[in-house]
């Protein structure tokens, strides 16, 4: 069987388009080595922060059936808004830990640079003599 005239033409045309196509393609495209650099944009690394850098001031604890309700005021003095994370400790008064608890005043959320921020936490505890309420750990979450 022989083809036609017009379909021989019509593929020989579609094969010269392909090769021509793929020739501008890579005329056209750089080389791998000369493609330029994804670009990434990243925050600038944070001044350090440690728990030097977290105030704790005016704790009070009020025991009330058998819960110490521990209030006071954080104040995150880092450059920047940054999670704290604070230890209650209760001694007897033979100076042995009655209880002991970490949390996070503010759950999962950075206190803000120079807020005082109010917090509450709530214990259950034994009879207990003296208490400390210590910064252990500061996180940006």
């Amino acid at each position: 069987m022989s083809m036609s005239p017009r379909r021989a033409w019509g593929i020989t045309l579609a094969i010269v388009g392909a090769i021509g196509l793929a020739i501008m393609l890579s005329v056209t495209a750089p080389p791998p080595s000369s493609r330029a650099p994804s670009l990434q944009f990243t925050d600038p690394p944070a001044p350090s922060c440690g728990s030097s850098d977290i105030a704790v001031d005016k704790l009070r604890v009020r025991v009330e059936y058998g819960y110490a309700h521990v209030t006071g005021l954080v104040t995150n003095h880092c450059a920047r808004g940054t999670g704290v994370q604070l230890k209650f400790t209760a001694y007897g008064r033979d100076g042995d830990v009655v209880t002991s608890s970490d949390f996070w005043p503010d759950s999962i959320s950075n206190i803000p640079v120079n807020t005082v921020f109010p917090f509450e936490w709530v214990q259950p505890v034994g009879d207990f003599q003296k208490y400390t309420v210590e910064v252990i750990d500061v996180k940006r979450w």
